[in-house]
């Protein structure tokens, strides 16, 4: 896995036209930031900022026009990112539907090529979701923890799209000798995305578990940004959540009750009568 680097996260932070706050830039420190202020003060759109810088998109709406100040034709975000020991320039914009990524002075084609720059997890009572939502949205939590730390990884998931796409459209097609073709290719890649997967949570579960069972009175020092006020969201640099093989632990921190999944089912007591 990659290791982050001491002084490795963002440090500085710009913003254009986005939402109600103003133009400006903020020197950040690379480790812990504490953004605090009365509600409405828009501590939860500097957070959002964030994401948009690297994600580019919102984690509060799908609707990024919603994103564009009252009056202002775009919005733009920029960063100066330190990763693996190199500073980065990132910058991302909206305007007029179309959402523009650029690094280094350059355009971005694929969002991968940037996102490795500024691993992000958002942490609020959204995290319900990988409860209630089923497990492909366990999945993709998880395929976003591996991607950040094992470079191989995204790799071996385009070929395992790639050849799961193939083969069902052969499926599809009644095809069975293009079926027979491309399944090996596909148990291959899919083997490889499992390994990865599993060698992620072996390392993260032991640190996971023990922050659970202290009830979070300890923070991370890889680098946290803490909104405090009425809403709360957290991103960790270097540590995702960890949803295990066996078992998901949600933190009372979260606002949720905490709850074990994956052990043995207790034996349901007989209703009377």
């Amino acid at each position: 896995m990659n290791p982050c680097h001491e002084e490795d996260g963002l440090r500085r932070l710009s913003l254009q036209g986005f939402r109600h706050l103003r133009d400006d830039a903020l020197e950040l420190d690379p480790r812990v930031n504490v953004i605090q202020g009365a509600n409405a003060a828009g501590k939860t759109s500097f957070l959002e900022s964030i994401h948009f810088l690297a994600r580019a998109r919102s984690f509060l709406t799908h609707r990024t026009a919603q994103m564009v100040a009252k009056g202002k034709e775009r919005a733009l975000v920029h960063g100066q990112i330190r990763a693996a020991g190199t500073d980065h320039r990132l910058g991302v914009q909206y305007q007029k539907g179309q959402t523009r990524v650029r690094l280094d002075g350059r355009d971005v084609q694929a969002l991968s090529e940037s996102a490795g720059l500024l691993p992000i997890q958002v942490i609020n009572t959204e995290g319900q979701r990988l409860l209630t939502d089923g497990p492909a949205e366990r999945r993709a939590f998880l395929n976003w923890g591996v991607f950040h730390v094992e470079p191989a990884y995204r790799e071996d998931w385009r070929r395992y799209q790639k050849a799961l796409r193939q083969r069902n459209a052969a499926l599809r097609a009644g095809d069975r000798r293009l079926v027979a073709a491309w399944e090996p290719a596909m148990v291959a890649a899919a083997e490889a995305v499992d390994r990865r997967r599993q060698a992620f949570l072996e390392t993260l579960m032991p640190r996971a578990m023990a922050i659970a069972t202290t009830g979070c009175r300890r923070v991370s020092r890889d680098g946290i940004f803490v909104a405090v006020g009425k809403r709360t969201a957290l991103w960790s640099r270097c540590s995702p959540r960890v949803v295990s093989r066996s078992c998901l632990r949600v933190l009372p921190c979260m606002g949720l009750s905490e709850r074990i999944y994956g052990s043995p089912r207790t034996a349901r007591k007989p209703r009377p009568g």
